[in-house]
């Protein structure tokens, strides 16, 4: 019985730490683009993973809003502790820009992580539409996509949060 027990408390552990980095912050029956991407969190020095990082995210809703009267309380939002290699992956819908606008489109992460500077950093589409990206020196206040393709009417693509050592 204690085995069984124990093995059940070895699962649930195992599914949790597996569920940390692959989160999904939208409801099954969310109106929007289908968007999933994966998420590295980088050193900006030295371009390397940094495991178990905590990213929280949130974002507007399909029509712009964020469906509270304060941004970091949206509905849309979740936590990811990121895995060995720096990676995680969200599953979400493509943010609207506010007021149901076609452009202004962003994301917002909050990131920490042990011997790190604790960053507040945003994805905004505009710049990734425009190539406004310099990966050979990165900002922490700047999530970069590094990619995003469309497929059947969903939206994949690759996040990249750097982060500086304290």
């Amino acid at each position: 019985m204690k085995s069984t027990a124990l093995l059940f408390i070895l699962l649930l552990e195992s599914q949790r730490s597996f569920s940390q980095s692959e989160i999904k912050i939208i409801r099954d029956d969310e109106p929007g683009i289908p968007f999933t991407y994966a998420l590295k969190v980088l050193d900006a020095n030295t371009n390397t993973p940094i495991p178990n990082a905590e990213v929280f995210t949130y974002q507007t809703n399909h029509i712009g809003d964020y469906e509270s009267e304060r941004p970091r309380d949206a509905r849309i939002n979740g936590t990811l502790i990121t895995d060995e290699n720096g990676e995680g992956k969200i599953i979400t819908i493509f943010p609207r820009g506010y007021n149901d606008s076609a452009t202004g489109e962003h994301i917002h992460y909050m990131v920490k992580a042990e011997g790190y500077v604790n960053t507040s950093s945003t994805l905004i589409f505009a710049d990734y539409y425009r190539k406004r990206y310099d990966f050979d020196n990165p900002y922490t206040y700047k999530a970069y996509l590094k990619e995003m393709n469309e497929i059947n009417g969903k939206r994949t693509g690759l996040v990249i949060l750097y982060m500086a050592k304290n």
